[in-house]
């Protein structure tokens, strides 16, 4: 079973697309902010597939996607965003 970790801020949102991917067979592991993702990752957690919110406080998507870079951590990452600019 493919494992997921997903981290959004909101928390609605987290756990309704958590039960939604859990329901078409994944394994889910959720987090509200990038800190947390980290410090699993950095123990040693695992993950097939990272969903990463774009905006978050403190860390955001992508200030933890360069931490894991910087840490040789090669998860694939996707990106969650309500931002519809081409830019994003």
């Amino acid at each position: 079973m493919p494992h997921l970790v997903l981290t959004d801020d909101d928390d609605l949102f987290r756990e309704s697309l958590g039960l939604n991917l859990a329901d078409e067979g994944y394994e889910v592991t959720s987090f509200g902010n990038g800190t947390e993702t980290l410090a699993y990752l950095e123990r040693g957690g695992r993950a097939d597939v990272l969903l990463l919110d774009w905006r978050m406080p403190e860390l955001t998507g992508l200030d933890v996607l360069r931490h894991l870079r910087r840490a040789g951590i090669a998860i694939p990452v996707i990106f969650l965003t309500a931002l519809s600019d081409d830019i994003y």
